[in-house]
């Protein structure tokens, strides 16, 4: 199927959402910022994004179902999903962290057909359609050709519910350190798993992940020739019901990633 319509469609909301997460931005320090958990923040730039892409797809697309992070599913009887997140990074905007974007992703009968990320600070557009690549500001993009882990860059993520989770993951982070090169968390799940599409990191690690984190970078990974799989390398297959632990990376320097995570 051609989803040029929908593609041109969600790049131009991402990037109108973008305009006014900018505008937050500038003003930072004087904005309001409140907790929707333990380690969860929220802001009004969250919300204002999020108004902007959810009423421009019910404008469009009104038979669309749309699941958002920030309010849940509208429509849910649609054979097409929209998956948002508005602000991806909320923790490193709310600090002055420049390294946050939205990200968009269509979903057809459970399979995800496109994903947009934008970054608004960096100008870095990424989309991916299925069977089509994945593309940077017009450029199609690959993964990083790099086959030795003690060579390569990973990044990972905690999750914001569960404390025993991210104690695992802290344990696994110092076992990271010493197999690779370097291991970071960045805090913006969807612009990490863009940059291993682009091959600038090489592999991205996240447990309990939810829809609205990944469904965009999952495409993108795939479609620059990439790999993505759970904790025990079974291929990722989207399930809007699971919380599944994901291994994203460039296949090369994947089977040290499960060896390490295969005790989780």
């Amino acid at each position: 199927m051609n989803y040029t319509k929908e593609k041109k469609f969600a790049i131009k909301i991402a990037k109108k959402a973008g305009q006014e997460l900018l505008k937050y931005f500038a003003k930072i320090d004087s904005i309001k910022i409140s907790k929707k958990s333990k380690h969860e923040v929220v802001t009004p730039a969250d919300l204002a994004a999020n108004k902007i892409i959810v009423s421009e797809i019910k404008k469009q697309f009104p038979d669309h179902g749309i699941l958002s992070e920030e309010t849940g599913f509208y429509q849910k009887n649609s054979d097409y999903l929209w998956i948002i997140d508005p602000l991806d990074g909320t923790t490193n905007f709310s600090i002055g962290n420049h390294f946050f974007n939205t990200s968009i992703a269509l979903v057809y009968k459970n399979e995800i057909v496109l994903g947009v990320t934008w970054a608004p600070f960096f100008k870095q557009l990424f989309v991916a359609e299925k069977n089509k690549g994945a593309y940077l500001n017009n450029k199609k993009i690959s993964i990083s050709n790099n086959k030795k882990p003690i060579n390569s860059m990973i990044d990972f993520g905690y999750t914001y519910k569960n404390d025993k989770i991210n104690k695992q993951m802290a344990d696994m982070h110092a076992k990271f350190l010493l197999n690779f090169e370097h291991a970071h968390n960045l805090g913006a799940a969807a612009l990490e798993l863009a940059w291993v599409a682009m091959g600038r990191l090489e592999a991205y690690v996240l447990p309990h992940s939810k829809p609205w984190d990944i469904a965009a970078g999952i495409l993108m990974i795939q479609e620059s020739g990439g790999k993505a799989t759970d904790f025990k390398n079974k291929e990722y297959k989207f399930n809007l019901n699971e919380k599944g632990n994901l291994i994203a990376s460039n296949g090369k320097i994947h089977d040290k990633l499960v060896k390490i995570l295969k005790k989780w």
